[in-house]
Order: structure tokens, then C-alpha cells, then sequence
């Protein structure tokens, strides 16, 4: 007679079974917060890089030397960089510079308020357009170096006040006023090393 054997089925025992759970909670946990982590990347770009390429504007300085009284007419180049039509509004500010650092001031007043151009600029997406502006020097400008920027940005102007900004692109302007600079000082003390009135010999 022949006799057939059928394997035998070896069942895991129920701490095999916990242990594998573990396992495999732990590689789906794993993989959710990478997949998580891929998803943030992602958003983050998606908010904050089309943003920053918003908008390029050039060239990055002017400078003019000017006459008390002229009026000066040229143009800069505003160009679109979003993935849809955009109005560009612009705003104007003094700055000053110390050491190459330069800092910008929440002042409209001298050459930030000389200066016009159109308000807004539309322009399609990745459109580009040369903006014409003019800067009217008046007639009792003191002489020397008037400096200015012009921020461009999609943040339109709030109640005669430009609101906070976040990404914007500036152009630099420098002006220079021909005149006699008046340089003045005066003497604001005097004195002598032990008050001594009669030196003979230096120093005094």
C-alpha cells in the first residue's frame, strides 16, 4: 500500500504575529511622514517660488548729473516672470549708503518725490514692457548727491500708503545737482594742556 503524506502547515505563533504588526506599522509610519515631508517641500516651493521670479526689472541703477531745474525723460524695462496677467505698482523711497551698505529709508520726500511714471503697469504673462518715466528737478535743488529707489511689486498702494511687501524689485537712482556744495564748520572749543597760557616748547 502506499501511504501519502500532505505537509504539515506550521502556524505563526501570536508573538510572531504582534512582532509583524510592529514591523509593518512602523515602515507605514515611516513612509507616511516621508511622503509627508515630500508634500511640504513641494508646497513650499509652490508658494514661495513664483514669488521670488516675479519680476525682473533692469537696469539696476541710473545715474544723471542734472542742472537745478531740468527735467529728465527716459525709461527702464519691467518684465513679467508669473504664469498670469499682473498689474506692477510702484513705490518710492529714499536711501543712503555708509561703508557699501546701503539703507533704505521710509522717506518720500527729495528725489523720491521728483520722480513720475505710470501707475499701475499691466502686463501679460511673461510680458514685457520699457516703462517711460521723467524726473523734474526743481529749481532750489540743493547741489550735490540725491539718491532714491523705485520698488516695483504686485501689492497695490493702500490708502495713500504703499502696504507691507513681501517680494518687490527695485531700481536705483543717483542723482547728481551742480552748484557750489557748502561745506561750513566752526570752532566750538579751545584749550591748552594744563590750562598753561606760555608754552616753550610743542606740543601745546
Amino acid at each position: 500500500a502506499i501511504q501519502t503524506r500532505l505537509p504539515t502547515a506550521v502556524l505563526p505563533s501570536s508573538g510572531m504575529i504582534n512582532a509583524s504588526r510592529f514591523l509593518f506599522q512602523r515602515n507605514m509610519e515611516k513612509i507616511f511622514f516621508r511622503a509627508l515631508f515630500v508634500l511640504s517641500l513641494a508646497g513650499f516651493f509652490l508658494i514661495f517660488l513664483p514669488e521670488s521670479q516675479a519680476l525682473t526689472v533692469g537696469p539696476a541703477k541710473m545715474e544723471y548729473s542734472v542742472n537745478p531745474g531740468d527735467v529728465i525723460e527716459a525709461a527702464f524695462f519691467l518684465m513679467n516672470e508669473i504664469q498670469e496677467d499682473a498689474a506692477f505698482y510702484p513705490s518710492f523711497e529714499k536711501f543712503i549708503e555708509e561703508d557699501g551698505e546701503k539703507t533704505f529709508l521710509q522717506d518720500k520726500s527729495d528725489l523720491a518725490s521728483w520722480i513720475e511714471t505710470e501707475v499701475p503697469v499691466f502686463l501679460k504673462a511673461g510680458g514685457k514692457k520699457d516703462v517711460p518715466f521723467t524726473i523734474k528737478v526743481p529749481k532750489n535743488a540743493e547741489p550735490g548727491g540725491h539718491f532714491a529707489v523705485i520698488w516695483w511689486s504686485t501689492a497695490p498702494p493702500t490708502g495713500g500708503k504703499q502696504v507691507s511687501i513681501v517680494t518687490r524689485a527695485g531700481i536705483l537712482m543717483l542723482l547728481r545737482v551742480s552748484g557750489d556744495i557748502k561745506e561750513e564748520g566752526r570752532l566750538l572749543s579751545f584749550s591748552t594742556a594744563d590750562l598753561k597760557r606760555i608754552f616753550l616748547s610743542f606740543p601745546v
